[in-house]
């Protein structure tokens, strides 16, 4: 928060201007500039004694520091500023000083120290103040339950709330509500914070409160989705995102989009999960948001995958690949590499599949992600093996099992033996051959105390022999299946 006094001798007007030309400073993104006229002021405030001022230069400092991004520096200035207003007997200054130290705290997860600021915030103000104590005792009881000090934030925000309907100040009485909403969500009791949602989607309604609206209709979805009442959270993302639209608010409107399609695609309605979707994907595209473009890339080609589209998915993977790459999300970008050999293994560009699954084991390699890593030698296998290679992929195969081995990775371990079976499928092995390496798949699984992973692995490879394969081992798994495994 920046300070620009109003004192008006010679000296004090001079630092006056110096403060108002930081400021100016800060605004151009010039925040060397900024700092060396706010130091200036300062130096020139202790000089002639004004201690005031010195709190104001700090508190301008700290506005700076803030304004760049560089939250610790801030706390130290603001925490500076609220010494020298201290010991000025400066109250506006000091009160400033506090307040934005306690939301410098709250940004970078100090909730601790920022309670205690906060306290001192809440003894220092005049009893008549009484807008200022509602937003203290919200921004304290939020701080609170992020300790998960969930008795005493409600017993804050109640507070608040109480304040703010005696007073009349209906729009932070709303808005207590919802933050107590929130600290429901947190104290996981979805229950009561719907209850509170609903109503404050009625009043922020009958208000006109339209921002206060969009806010509450986006919560409302979140907690409805969360919980399972999935056409609610379709209800309300759907009137959010028409407020959102009427206001030209695309940023907002596309996070709604992508956590709308989520629910979408939950209650089985692909093509219009797709669609919004889509939509934001175009959104983001006109606003040049890479991370969130690759995760809404990702997610579309995730629900193409699944409904078999799989040129259409690898064209989103591939894409959302590289924006991962970009961004030096090696996690995401890992995962979407798998997921983009495996869409070209399954329709058929084995080739390309095998050069995926080589630069994912890089990947993996470097950041010594072992399960990673083996799902990658995995694949690459299987690509190997419909490519013709059967000895590469056996040696991809047996890398996998060391790895497996030195890393205790049990249920990979399952999968590997799995996939060993596919190719001695495609090496030409008999059909009872391929079913004694699926027998050893299941003992090997009920001796590790991973039975499940071991019938997925046997269910979802004996069907990729037979599709993918020949259908001359149908018989042989099949009579394995019925006799080992659970109908």
């Amino acid at each position: 928060m920046p300070d620009t006094p109003a004192d008006t001798t010679a000296t004090e007007a001079a630092i006056r201007a110096q403060f108002e030309r930081g400021i100016a400073l800060v605004g151009e993104g010039d925040h060397e500039g900024a700092i060396a006229e706010f130091a200036a002021g300062r130096e020139a405030a202790e000089k002639a004694g004004l201690r005031g001022l010195v709190a104001g230069a700090r508190l301008n400092e700290g506005y700076a520091f803030s304004v760049a991004g560089d939250h610790d520096e801030a706390i130290e200035r603001y925490a500076l500023a609220v010494q020298a207003a201290s010991e000025a007997g400066d109250t506006r200054r000091h009160l400033m000083a506090l307040m934005s130290d306690a939301a410098e705290l709250r940004l970078v997860g100090r909730n601790f120290e920022a309670v205690i600021v906060l306290d001192e915030y809440l003894g220092l103000l005049p009893d008549d103040a009484v807008e200022q104590r509602v937003r203290a005792l919200i921004d304290r009881g939020i701080a609170k339950a992020m300790q998960d000090k969930f008795t005493a934030s409600h017993e804050d925000l109640e507070e608040a709330w109480r304040l703010a309907h005696d007073a009349g100040l209906a729009e932070l009485e709303r808005a207590t509500k919802f933050h107590q909403a929130e600290v429901y969500v947190r104290d996981q009791d979805p229950t009561s914070a719907t209850m509170l949602y609903e109503s404050g989607i009625r009043e922020a309604r009958d208000a006109g409160d339209t921002e206060m609206l969009k806010g509450v209709l986006l919560s409302a979805a979140s907690v409805a989705r969360m919980i399972g009442t999935l056409t609610a959270a379709d209800a309300y993302y759907t009137e959010a995102e028409e407020l959102y639209r009427a206001a030209g608010d695309t940023r907002q409107l596309a996070g709604s989009l992508y956590w709308h399609a989520t629910t979408l695609k939950d209650m089985d309605r692909p093509e219009d999960a797709y669609a919004l979707w889509q939509e934001e994907e175009g959104l983001l595209r006109e606003m040049e948001e890479t991370g969130a473009l690759a995760e809404c890339l990702f997610a579309q080609a995730e629900l193409l995958r699944e409904y078999g589209e799989w040129d259409d998915a690898v064209e989103r993977y591939a894409e959302a690949a590289g924006l991962f790459g970009t961004l030096e999300n090696t996690r995401m970008q890992a995962d979407a590499l798998y997921w983009l050999a495996m869409s070209l293994w399954s329709a058929g560009r084995n080739e390309e599949a095998a050069e995926r699954a080589a630069e994912l084991l890089e990947i993996a390699s470097v950041d010594e992600t072992h399960e990673l890593e083996g799902k990658a030698l995995g694949m690459r296998a299987m690509a190997l093996a419909d490519a013709g290679d059967t000895a590469g992929a056996n040696e991809a195969l047996d890398a996998a099992g060391t790895l497996c081995e030195e890393h205790s990775l049990d249920v990979l371990a399952i999968w590997m033996l799995a996939r060993r079976a596919y190719v001695m499928a495609r090496e030409g092995t008999t059909g009872d051959e391929v079913a004694g390496q699926m027998e050893t798949v299941f003992r090997v699984a009920f001796e590790r105390e991973q039975s499940g992973a071991g019938e997925a692995a046997i269910r979802r490879i004996s069907d990729d022999i037979v599709k993918r394969v020949s259908d001359e081992y149908a018989a042989p798994l099949g009579t394995f299946k019925e006799t080992f495994l659970t109908s």
